[in-house]
């Protein structure tokens, strides 16, 4: 989206069809709880830079680590 008004004003609206994202924290840590077992792939979204996605399992009861370096 774009302001009409002020050029440099912009917005995005990201739509997903799952209840598994969410935003970082300020120092850039982040978690997703209630993810059923499984391999999934996870992507980061940022406006102007990218990361490659990655693969991750969940087992059950247990824990799964990622960490995206955004270039």
């Amino acid at each position: 989206m774009f302001c009409d008004i002020h050029s440099q004003m912009t917005a995005f609206v990201v739509v997903l069809d799952n209840p598994f994202f969410v935003q970082p924290d300020e120092d850039g840590s982040f978690k997703i709880d209630r993810v059923p077992p499984g391999t999934y792939t996870l992507k980061v979204w940022h406006e102007r830079l990218t990361a490659p996605e990655q693969k991750i399992t969940v087992t059950a009861g247990g824990t799964a680590k990622a960490s995206f370096v955004l270039e």
